[in-house]
This record gives structure tokens, sequence and C-alpha cells, in this order.
């Protein structure tokens, strides 16, 4: 539409020129055509988001290979951005994968070397046989500080909550999951970066609830190397930190749940971000088959695909 106004400008201006050579154009006719011609596009203000997360455990492929359980955790989501520091999102969740979980209650009964935590059942409103698997959906709001801690980017905080819409969650009386996270980032020269990302998950239920109120504390640190714009390489280690009774005082990080360390690499294209990334567990809890970090029964093949447009 501008272009079609500019060359309707220069063509009155033409026409003028040849009526005229004598007569300029107004100069406030001109200011005004140029304004307009320059005038910025209105900032985009709604936006969507396609998240897919397909992972497999290390020794379920070893085994298995082909015929492995490959999972999925994905969302689709729509967002508005309220101003240039406040964003707001809402997602449908979802799982995918290429077994049901009775399948995956057979491969348990069968296949000693996977994780019991990994291949359990997982109950959900589509039933054991289907491999779709419908989730709680969730809130996001995105808030860019203007906080920053010795020298660090300005501080982000992600908080979501799930919203306790699933049979399953309903049946298990929850008043549904906040999570919150903050990221603090430090640029320490344009190849690397580190940063600290503590997470804070808390889990509410109802009073005919079996399960008792929880909060999991997650810290992690990273670093990354960034090759250029739109190829990086990270090292991630975290730890999960479990209390109980936190509504009553009681913080009491009764053990560390989870050790892990994740290695993966970010590959951009256009608005999509690729990243694969292979994370190892090591559980604290006298689990059967607990052989440390190194066990790749604890361990896991990523592949996350995430869209912004």
């Amino acid at each position: 539409m501008i272009g079609i106004a500019m060359l309707a400008s220069l063509n009155a201006a033409a026409q003028s020129s040849s009526t005229s050579a004598t007569t300029a154009a107004p100069a406030t006719q001109t200011t005004a055509t140029s304004a307009a011609a320059v005038k910025p596009a209105a900032a985009k203000k709604f936006g969507a988001t396609v998240l897919l997360q397909a992972f497999a455990n290390v020794a379920d492929v070893g085994q298995n290979g082909s015929n492995a359980i490959i999972d999925s955790s994905n969302s689709l989501g729509v967002s508005y951005k309220i101003s240039d520091t406040l964003k707001t999102e809402v997602r449908h969740n979802f799982q995918a994968r290429n077994v049901s979980d009775n399948g995956r209650l057979e491969s348990q009964k069968t296949d000693g070397n996977v994780a019991k935590e990994y291949i359990g059942d997982l109950s959900s409103d589509n039933g054991a046989n289907s491999t779709y698997k419908t989730l709680d959906p969730t809130i996001h709001l995105n808030v860019k500080t203007q906080a920053s801690l010795l020298g660090s980017e300005a501080m982000t905080i992600a908080s979501r909550y799930y919203v306790p819409a699933s049979e399953s969650s309903q049946a298990a009386h929850s008043l549904g999951i906040l999570r919150t996270q903050t990221a603090l980032e430090w640029n320490l020269n344009p190849k690397v970066t580190v940063a600290v990302m503590p997470q804070f998950r808390f889990y509410f239920y109802d009073g005919a609830a079996t399960s008792d109120p929880m909060l999991y504390s997650l810290p992690a640190v990273s670093a990354t190397y960034n090759f250029n714009d739109n190829l990086s390489a990270y090292y991630q280690p975290y730890l999960l930190l479990q209390a109980k009774d936190y509504t009553r005082g009681n913080f009491n990080a009764n053990k560390v749940n989870t050790v892990a360390q994740e290695i993966g690499m970010n590959i951009v294209v256009g608005k999509v971000t690729i990243n694969p990334a292979y994370t190892a567990t090591a559980s604290s809890l006298k689990e059967e088959g607990y052989k440390g970090m190194g066990d790749t029964a604890f361990a896991e093949y990523d592949l996350n695909i995430i869209g912004s447009f």
C-alpha cells in the first residue's frame, strides 16, 4: 500500500511539472506524502509457538535399535505481547509416541535395562491403547526486568501455570502446578556465555488428595560457546531438590533426587531452533539397576524443535 501511495505522489508531481515548470509543489503536500510513506508498521502483538520435544532412552536404543520407544512432549501456543517487557501465552500440551501405555508395560516386563520411571504407565484421558496423550494446558507469563547482577544481561522471569484440566489431574485432586524460572546471563566475550537458571515448581492439591503439596527446586548453570549467530554448543549440569510439607514452613530438601548433566547444540534456521542433546541422570535413591551417572538406563537422546512465529 505504501508503494502505491508513493507512485501516486510521483505521478501527481510529474503532472504538476508538465503543466507549469515554474510552479513548485506545496511543501506541506510533499511533507505529508513523505511522512505517510515512511510511517512504521504497527508492532506485532500476536505470535505463535510450536514446540516438539522427542526423546528416547539410551539403553533402549542400544538394545532395540529402531524398535526403541520414541516419546515426545509437545506444545502449540498462541502468545500476546502486552509490552516490550511483558508477554503472555496459552499452550495446548500433548504427548505422542510410537507405542501405547500397554505397549510400554509389555516392554517393561521383558526389558530390564530400561529405567522403571522412564517406561512406566502414564495415565491420561486418551486410554491405555492410545499413542496420543492429552496433557494439562498451560498459561504463561514472561517478564523482562531491568534488574541485573554483577554485570549480567537483564534478568528474565518465565512463569507458567498448569491448569488441572485432564482426567488424571482431576483424579489426583490436583489444584495445578506453578512453575517459575529466573535466568541471569553473562557474556564473557563474543564467543562464551554463562548463565544461572534457578527454577521452582509448586504442586498444589486439595484436601481430598492422597499426595502432599510439594516444592521442587531446580538450580542449574550453563556454559555456551557461540560459533556464530546460528550455531552454538552448551553444557548444563543441574540438581532437582524435593521438599515436602513446604506449606507448613518445613522446607527440608530431604534428598537430592536427581543429579543430571546435559550437553547439546542449538542450530537456528530462520525462526526455527533445532536442539539435539544428550542427558545423563543419576539418582540418589536406592533403585534397582542404579549404577550412577554413566548408567545408560538413566540417559536420554533428545531432539527439540522450537518455532516462534
